[in-house]
Protein backbone atom coordinates (compact mmCIF):
# COMPACT_ATOMS: atom_id res chain seq x y z
CA UNK A 1 0.00 0.00 0.00
CA UNK A 2 1.21 3.70 -0.12
CA UNK A 3 2.50 5.16 2.85
CA UNK A 4 2.32 8.91 3.58
CA UNK A 5 5.81 8.84 5.25
CA UNK A 6 8.52 7.17 2.73
CA UNK A 7 10.64 4.12 4.89
CA UNK A 8 14.16 4.70 5.38
CA UNK A 9 14.74 8.23 5.15
CA UNK A 10 13.73 11.62 7.31
CA UNK A 11 10.03 11.39 6.82
CA UNK A 12 10.26 7.95 8.61
CA UNK A 13 10.97 9.64 12.27
CA UNK A 14 8.30 8.71 14.61
CA UNK A 15 7.07 11.59 16.38
CA UNK A 16 5.45 12.73 12.83
CA UNK A 17 3.99 9.26 12.86
CA UNK A 18 2.95 9.89 16.10
CA UNK A 19 1.23 13.86 15.69
CA UNK A 20 -0.42 12.20 12.22
CA UNK A 21 -2.11 9.79 14.33
CA UNK A 22 -2.99 12.31 16.89
CA UNK A 23 -4.77 14.17 14.61
CA UNK A 24 -6.32 11.09 12.84
CA UNK A 25 -7.41 9.27 15.52
CA UNK A 26 -8.78 12.33 18.06
CA UNK A 27 -9.53 15.09 15.57
CA UNK A 28 -7.25 17.91 17.19
CA UNK A 29 -6.39 20.92 15.67
CA UNK A 30 -2.53 20.36 14.43
CA UNK A 31 -1.60 23.32 16.61
CA UNK A 32 -3.22 21.50 19.20
CA UNK A 33 -0.59 18.38 18.99
CA UNK A 34 2.27 20.43 18.83
CA UNK A 35 1.73 21.55 22.64
CA UNK A 36 0.67 18.22 24.08
CA UNK A 37 2.74 17.88 27.30
CA UNK A 38 4.34 14.28 28.86
CA UNK A 39 1.27 14.38 31.21
CA UNK A 40 -1.58 15.25 29.06
CA UNK A 41 -2.03 11.27 28.17
CA UNK A 42 -4.16 9.84 31.59
CA UNK A 43 -6.08 6.16 32.18
CA UNK A 44 -9.36 7.09 34.72
CA UNK A 45 -9.51 3.15 34.87
CA UNK A 46 -11.80 2.06 32.10
CA UNK A 47 -11.31 4.71 29.56
CA UNK A 48 -8.00 6.53 27.89
CA UNK A 49 -8.12 10.42 27.99
CA UNK A 50 -6.13 13.62 26.61
CA UNK A 51 -6.20 16.72 27.98
CA UNK A 52 -5.34 19.86 25.59
CA UNK A 53 -5.07 23.14 25.90
CA UNK A 54 -7.52 24.82 22.88
CA UNK A 55 -6.09 28.13 21.87
CA UNK A 56 -8.48 29.05 19.77
CA UNK A 57 -11.20 28.91 22.78
CA UNK A 58 -8.10 29.80 25.31
CA UNK A 59 -9.59 26.48 27.80
CA UNK A 60 -8.33 23.41 28.81
CA UNK A 61 -10.04 20.21 28.04
CA UNK A 62 -10.32 16.21 28.16
CA UNK A 63 -11.17 14.08 25.04
CA UNK A 64 -11.16 10.54 24.77
CA UNK A 65 -9.01 8.53 22.72
CA UNK A 66 -8.53 5.40 21.51
CA UNK A 67 -6.84 2.91 23.90
CA UNK A 68 -4.04 1.72 21.76
CA UNK A 69 -2.80 5.39 20.46
CA UNK A 70 -2.97 5.80 24.99
CA UNK A 71 -0.42 2.89 24.80
CA UNK A 72 1.75 3.75 22.02
CA UNK A 73 1.88 7.16 23.41
CA UNK A 74 2.81 6.44 26.54
CA UNK A 75 5.39 3.66 25.42
CA UNK A 76 7.01 6.94 23.57
CA UNK A 77 6.86 9.25 26.35
CA UNK A 78 8.57 6.80 28.75
CA UNK A 79 11.09 5.62 25.98
CA UNK A 80 12.37 9.47 25.42
CA UNK A 81 11.94 9.99 29.35
CA UNK A 82 9.51 13.06 28.46
CA UNK A 83 8.35 15.02 31.58
CA UNK A 84 5.05 15.95 32.59
CA UNK A 85 5.74 19.62 31.99
CA UNK A 86 7.38 19.01 28.64
CA UNK A 87 6.45 18.88 25.00
CA UNK A 88 6.02 15.56 23.81
CA UNK A 89 6.95 16.46 20.33
CA UNK A 90 9.72 18.81 20.51
CA UNK A 91 11.62 21.38 18.25
CA UNK A 92 15.49 21.13 18.00
CA UNK A 93 15.21 23.34 21.18
CA UNK A 94 13.17 22.08 23.15
CA UNK A 95 9.92 24.03 22.67
CA UNK A 96 6.62 23.49 21.15
CA UNK A 97 7.06 21.20 17.60
CA UNK A 98 5.34 24.24 14.78
CA UNK A 99 2.54 23.27 12.94
CA UNK A 100 3.78 24.85 10.10
CA UNK A 101 6.77 22.72 10.46
CA UNK A 102 4.64 19.52 10.55
CA UNK A 103 2.79 20.23 7.62
CA UNK A 104 5.70 20.83 5.61
CA UNK A 105 7.01 17.72 6.41
CA UNK A 106 3.94 15.18 6.01
CA UNK A 107 3.39 17.15 2.70
CA UNK A 108 6.96 16.15 1.48
CA UNK A 109 6.33 12.79 2.55
CA UNK A 110 3.09 12.76 0.16
CA UNK A 111 5.54 14.05 -2.92
CA UNK A 112 8.43 11.70 -2.35
CA UNK A 113 5.61 8.76 -1.96
CA UNK A 114 4.53 9.56 -4.85
CA UNK A 115 1.12 10.72 -3.96
CA UNK A 116 0.31 13.64 -7.26
CA UNK A 117 -3.05 15.59 -6.61
CA UNK A 118 -3.46 15.50 -2.92
CA UNK A 119 -3.52 18.74 -0.79
CA UNK A 120 -2.93 17.62 2.57
CA UNK A 121 -4.44 19.83 4.84
CA UNK A 122 -4.64 19.10 8.63
CA UNK A 123 -7.72 20.55 9.21
CA UNK A 124 -9.62 17.96 7.02
CA UNK A 125 -9.27 15.27 9.38
CA UNK A 126 -11.37 17.52 12.06
CA UNK A 127 -14.16 17.22 9.36
CA UNK A 128 -13.47 13.78 8.68
CA UNK A 129 -13.44 12.87 12.60
CA UNK A 130 -16.84 14.74 12.66
CA UNK A 131 -18.27 13.51 10.00
CA UNK A 132 -17.36 10.36 11.00
CA UNK A 133 -18.82 10.79 14.45
CA UNK A 134 -22.38 11.84 12.99
CA UNK A 135 -22.30 8.85 10.54
CA UNK A 136 -22.06 6.54 13.91
CA UNK A 137 -25.03 8.54 15.52
CA UNK A 138 -23.16 11.53 17.94
CA UNK A 139 -25.44 14.08 18.13
CA UNK A 140 -24.56 17.91 16.69
CA UNK A 141 -24.16 19.16 20.71
CA UNK A 142 -21.99 16.22 21.02
CA UNK A 143 -19.47 16.75 17.90
CA UNK A 144 -19.90 20.69 18.60
CA UNK A 145 -18.31 19.30 22.14
CA UNK A 146 -15.82 17.28 21.46
CA UNK A 147 -14.30 19.37 18.64
CA UNK A 148 -14.10 21.85 20.63
CA UNK A 149 -16.87 24.85 18.86
CA UNK A 150 -18.76 27.57 20.69
CA UNK A 151 -21.44 27.07 18.08
CA UNK A 152 -23.37 24.45 16.50
CA UNK A 153 -23.38 25.70 13.38
CA UNK A 154 -19.45 25.60 12.84
CA UNK A 155 -20.11 22.17 13.53
CA UNK A 156 -22.56 21.21 10.87
CA UNK A 157 -19.87 23.31 8.24
CA UNK A 158 -17.78 20.08 10.04
CA UNK A 159 -20.20 17.31 8.54
CA UNK A 160 -20.25 16.45 5.27
CA UNK A 161 -22.73 17.46 3.54
CA UNK A 162 -23.51 14.13 1.55
CA UNK A 163 -24.29 12.06 4.23
CA UNK A 164 -26.89 14.71 6.17
CA UNK A 165 -30.74 14.71 5.42
CA UNK A 166 -30.38 18.35 4.56
CA UNK A 167 -28.53 17.54 1.26
CA UNK A 168 -31.05 15.39 -0.15
CA UNK A 169 -33.56 17.95 0.23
Amino acid sequence: GVRLVGSGDVYKRQHLRLMYLNLWCIGLRVNEVCVIKGDAYYWDGKDAWLKIYQNKMKEEKCVPMPTVLYQVMKKYIAAHKIQGSEYVFKNKKGGAYSANTFCKQIKQGIQKAGIKDYDFRSHDIRHTVGTYLYLHGASIEVIRDYLGHKESDMTKQYICLLYTSDAAD
